[in-house]
């Protein structure tokens, strides 16, 4: 099944998109993430700008969706995009998932940035006033490297929680 996510193009007055640098592959990305059960497109959207940016959002436009199926796993990926504006100037503390979060003018975005986050940003400054429905693809090597990639991180990931919960275990114990 395909995995379902959104993500917000968050532009400031001066034009500067918020861009946050994942600490798995150390690359600039929009926030953004899956969903979680009974949970809505634009909810998903505002609760993971919040955990990787610290910055509260309000949603202002939906850009559109997005279809990816060389990725999660070969089973395809569905990404809903929304512009958003912050509610504050200053962030509250982000989660671990973000190195750094930095503001960008949109016309010089940094050359290390996941490559359908530009096309993101670039169709929600477009603002077409009907939704943009589009499949994206990576080169084929791109795709397996990005497959590759994400399965050492969810072992990395299992692996550091598997041994967080029998530290915890041993604590418990004592």
């Amino acid at each position: 099944m395909p995995t379902k996510g959104s993500c917000c193009v968050v532009i400031n007055e001066t034009e500067e998109v918020l861009l946050v640098l994942r600490e798995d592959f150390r690359i600039w990305t929009l926030p953004g993430g899956g969903l979680e059960p009974n949970e809505t497109w634009e909810q998903a959207a505002v609760r993971e700008t919040l955990e990787e940016t610290g910055y509260e959002v309000v949603i202002k436009q939906y850009v559109g969706e997005y279809w990816r199926p060389q990725l999660s796993h070969g089973k395809g990926d569905l990404m809903r995009v929304f512009i958003a504006q912050a509610k504050s100037d200053s962030p509250v503390r982000h989660d671990k998932e973000s190195v750094e979060v930095r503001w960008f003018p949109t016309a010089s975005l940094p050359k290390r940035m996941f490559r359908f986050a530009r096309e993101h940003i670039h169709d929600a400054l477009i603002s077409s006033s009907s939704p943009i429905i589009k499949e994206q693809h990576l080169p084929i090597w791109m795709a397996m490297l990005v497959r590759m990639a994400l399965l050492m991180r969810d072992l990395r990931n299992n692996i550091f929680s598997t041994s967080k919960t029998d530290r915890n275990n041993n604590e418990h114990k004592i």
